[in-house]
Formats: structure tokens, C-alpha cells, sequence
């Protein structure tokens, strides 16, 4: 056999073929942090993760990808955070990886078990959340033994698009990037009942993060009920002012559900006027619209020792800030107010709060709403965790920041999230509280609650503006404002709606902030048709 010696070429050819094996085997070992095995590894452009079928439930997970901008691969993601459940954050390096290693999931408040949520934030894009899911025909199991954890490892990379407009983008598509947010990707299917741009389970695991505590003072004379308890007591009417008696629909006929508040109609006038709709037409001043007769004396209280009736209703939405408003409501069957000796009750109320959430899902503001106008509070918000506290107004139940208008000294607390419990102003315990029930929007309520299409009043009319009932959330009358930005309704005992001068009413209320580019404002925030 010949030396090496006498073959210099051979021997630099073999040199550098192990040194090229050498330099791949420590490219394999770098990407191995983050891809551990070779079927984890990443399609090149998916926004959504891979998973791998099994059979047993996983309660830890890895998770790992990549953070790019595929509009413009040039601008790279700066300051990303990334956070699992708002219980987990990830490391990232500055290429863009992240990992997440052996986490233990937990059951989130209120959302189907199995079900999670991935939020990535960086400097200058838009907010990403991804939904995915642990079911069991969505994992892979790497550990048999039945004594350990099952363990499950997913792979979700992640596209962010640029708020600012760029050399990558005109400055209309940097424009319409920063009214948006990434909310609505899941991993298998989107689930969007109301269509408003944002995944439904996702839209439950924010308001159920910031779901406010509510605080009901010792001398609250009607406490909240639920709508279908409140159906339950009352019957669907009509009133038209311009006759010498009430028209009388369904005086005698109780409610059976929810849909039979829908699409019923009545023409105005003694020979026939104009035709008013229970879910299209929206009465300026309570003259000729539908309503619900007022609850019966035992049941103006509402449901003091069940706080179970006690539901929050929810409104979700894209804001024009990137972010997400939570709007929480709460349903009276009364409200009992008076000033002096006058008294100023009236059948039917609906009082709310909205947490205003940025682009980073961080609360910007949060709106109290009074009797004729929205108060927009933040530093002096008091807060448990991520849930404000809210105090009611006795017998009138506007909502407040704090207790220093109120008459109580000592309060009912009730913790509106699932699960949440409901305390007597003495700390005796009163068990579970109602909950949070999602509404969806007007035009596609979520969980059957057609209720919210229903254009009349929640309590039956009297002689004053005032004593009347008032509306329900999505043609709530609070800060309501014509087309020039005129507010509708001012703090007087007779309308004060400029209908010469006010053609549509814009309802605030239920729309405040909301985003144009992503909502039929003009279907969702505006009554079809009005009425004196």
C-alpha cells in the first residue's frame, strides 16, 4: 500500500471532507435546541402549527417556531414577547426563535379544556394571537409511561404583519394594518359566530381575564337578574301615543323565549301610519315603539339571594386602536330612583363597563357608563389581578371607579368570571355568581341570545321621558350621538332628542370605538328605521 504522503491532493480532499462533517454535525446540534427531532421541523411560510396525532391527553408541552415578518422579511420583529395562557413567556433570541419548554397547562377559566392561547407582541406590528388545541386527535404523546406527564411538542411559527407602512407596503395598507389585530387564526378551525373579525373562544379568554369584580351596596333596593328570568315576569306590548289608547299586543301572553321578541309589527295612527318593528325601529322619545309591561311589585327586588341570575352579558369587538374592547352588562328588572320626594323609577335597566384594550392586549381605558354620558377612567381604576372593580349606584345602578357617591358603606361582592363567587356585604358566602354569557353583535348574536336584536323598551312607558323604560345594550341611549356628534339625550325628565336635526342615532353605547374596516358600523351601531 502506497503512503498518504506521496498523494498530498487525496489527503487535503479527505481534510476537508471532515471538516465539512465536523461544521454540519454543529449546525445540527445548534438548530437540535429548538427542533429536537427532525419531524418537528417547520414548514417554511405556515402561521400555523403542526401538530401530530396520538391518543392520550397532554398536561406539559414544548412549543417552538419562528417569529418573522413575511411581508417585508427586511424589517425584523423588535421587543417580542411571547406568552402562553398569560401564564407562560417564552425565550426569544434575535433571529426570531422562541421555545417554550415543558410547560404544564392548565385549564383556562371558561374556554372548552384543551384549548389555548399563544400571544405575540413586538415593537411596530400588530398583536398576533393563535388558538390551538390538545384534544386528543391533536398531539403527539412522547412519553408512554402511564406514571409520567404526557408530553406534548408543537411546532407554531408565526407571520406579523407591520403597523407603519414601509418600503414593503403602501401607506393604505399601513394604515389599515394598524386598525386591525391578529385575533382570529386557530390551528384547525376558526370558530367566528358574530363574524367580527375575532376567533369566539378567543374573544371568552379575554373577558374572562379581565372580567371586572362588582360591588352591590347593603341598600341596593334591585339587584341584576338574568333576561330569560326577566321574560319570564313580563309580556310584549305595543304604544303608540298618537291614539287615545295604548295598543295591546300580548297583554296577556307571557314570553316563551327569546325569538318571540323578534319580528312583530304595528302600524301607527287610527287609520295607519308608519309601521314600527320590534327588532328594526328604534323610538326617539318612547312615543310609539314596543315594550315589556313592568315586573310586578315582588319582583322589582330582582334576585338578591341568587346570585346565580346574576349574569354578565358580553360584547366583544375590534377597537380602533389594534386592540379589543370587552364590554361587561348587567340587566335589571328595575330601576328605583328618586331626588326630594319626586320619584324617578322605572321598569327595565341595563348598565355596563368596557375595558378598552390596546394593541399590545394591555387596558388603555376603561368606560364607566352614567346615566347620559361615558366617564373613561385608567389610573384611578382599582384593580385585583387583572380585573377592575366596579361599585353600582344604589337603586339607579350607573357604575363607578370607587364607593365615595354612594350611600353603602358595606358591599356585595360579586366576581362576574366563571366560577367566580358572589359574597354578602357580612361575608356570608352566597355560592357561584352568574357568569359571563357572550352576546355576540346585533346583527349575529352568539349562544341564542336574540334578545340583543330587540329594539323596544325594557319597562313599560308612563307620563315622563324618564319613567319610562330605557333600552337595551345595542340601542342603549348613554352618550348616544347624532351625525354631527351632538349628544341625543341630555339629564332632563322630557326627551330631549332633536329629531329635526337628528336623523339616525349613533348608539355609543354598544359601539364605542369600534373598527369601521372590520364591522358594518352602519348595520351594527344604527337602527334600521325610527319613530317618534
Amino acid at each position: 500500500m502506497m503512503p498518504l504522503s506521496r498523494h498530498p491532493k487525496l489527503v487535503a480532499a479527505i481534510a476537508a471532507l471532515f471538516i465539512v462533517i465536523i461544521f454540519s454535525l454543529l449546525f445540527l446540534l445548534k438548530e437540535r435546541d429548538y427542533y429536537p427531532s427532525k419531524v418537528f421541523q417547520p414548514k417554511a411560510s405556515s402561521n400555523e402549527s403542526v401538530l401530530f396525532p396520538s391518543t392520550k391527553p397532554a398536561d406539559v408541552v414544548s412549543i417552538r417556531g419562528r417569529i418573522t415578518n413575511q411581508q417585508c422579511p427586511a424589517v425584523k420583529p423588535a421587543n417580542v414577547s411571547v406568552t402562553l395562557d398569560n401564564e407562560h413567556s417564552a425565550v426569544v433570541n434575535d433571529q426570531g426563535w422562541y421555545e417554550l419548554r415543558n410547560v404544564k397547562l392548565n385549564v383556562v377559566t371558561g374556554i372548552p379544556t384543551g384549548n389555548h392561547f399563544l400571544v405575540v407582541t413586538a415593537t411596530g406590528f400588530r398583536t398576533k394571537i393563535v388558538r390551538f388545541t390538545t384534544d386528543s386527535d391533536n398531539k403527539l404523546n412522547l412519553d408512554s409511561r402511564q406514571e409520567e406527564p404526557t408530553r406534548t411538542s408543537l411546532v407554531i411559527d408565526f407571520n406579523l404583519h407591520s403597523i407603519l407602512a414601509s418600503d414593503c407596503q403602501t401607506e393604505q395598507a399601513g394604515r389599515e394594518a394598524n386598525n386591525a389585530i391578529d385575533a382570529v387564526d386557530s390551528v384547525h378551525n376558526t370558530l367566528d359566530e358574530d363574524q367580527d373579525g375575532i376567533d369566539d373562544l378567543t374573544e371568552d379568554w379575554l373577558t374572562q381575564r379581565f372580567a371586572p369584580i362588582v360591588y352591590h351596596g347593603q341598600r341596593e333596593s334591585n339587584y341584576p337578574v338574568s333576561v330569560d328570568w326577566l321574560l319570564a315576569r313580563t309580556s310584549l306590548n305595543a304604544y303608540d301615543s298618537t291614539t287615545s289608547e295604548r295598543v295591546s299586543l300580548a297583554t296577556s301572553v307571557k314570553l316563551n323565549n327569546q325569538a318571540e321578541l323578534l319580528n312583530k309589527e304595528f302600524a301607527t295612527g287610527p287609520r295607519g301610519g308608519q309601521n314600527i318593528s320590534s327588532n328594526l325601529t328604534r323610538s326617539f322619545c318612547k312615543q310609539t315603539t314596543y315594550f315589556l309591561n313592568n315586573v310586578k311589585v315582588q319582583d322589582q327586588i330582582g334576585e338578591p339571594d341568587r346570585p346565580q341570575d346574576w349574569i354578565t352579558y358580553v360584547h366583544t369587538y375590534p377597537n380602533k386602536s389594534g386592540g379589543v374592547t370587552l364590554q361587561y352588562w348587567r340587566c335589571y328588572s328595575y330601576n328605583d330612583a328618586s331626588f326630594l320626594s319626586f320619584d324617578f323609577s322605572h321598569g327595565g335597566d341595563w348598565e355596563s363597563i368596557a375595558v378598552h384594550l390596546d394593541s399590545a392586549l394591555k387596558p388603555m381605558t376603561v368606560a364607566f357608563l352614567g346615566h347620559t354620558g361615558i366617564e373613561y377612567h385608567l389610573g384611578d381604576v382599582q384593580w385585583e389581578g387583572e380585573h377592575p372593580k366596579v361599585w353600582v349606584q344604589e337603586g339607579g345602578h350607573s357604575s363607578y371607579p370607587d364607593s365615595k357617591a354612594l350611600k353603602s358603606s358595606k358591599f356585595t361582592r360579586q366576581e362576574t368570571w366563571t366560577g367566580g363567587q358572589a359574597i354578602l356585604w357580612d361575608g356570608t358566602p352566597l355560592g357561584d355568581s352568574g357568569g359571563l354569557l357572550n352576546m355576540g353583535e346585533k346583527t349575529r348574536p352568539r349562544n341564542g341570545q336574540l334578545f340583543v336584536q330587540y329594539s323596544g323598551l325594557w319597562g313599560s312607558p308612563a307620563q315622563l321621558f324618564i319613567t319610562s323604560g330605557y333600552w337595551g345594550p345595542a340601542f342603549n341611549e348613554t352618550d348616544s350621538r347624532c351625525a354631527n356628534g351632538q349628544q341625543v339625550y341630555s339629564s332632563t325628565p322630557t326627551c330631549s332628542a332633536d329629531m329635526a336635526h337628528c336623523e339616525r342615532i349613533f348608539h355609543k353605547a354598544w359601539c364605542d370605538g369600534m373598527n369601521g374596516q372590520l364591522q358594518n358600523i352602519n348595520v351594527e351601531c344604527y337602527a334600521t328605521s325610527h319613530s317618534p
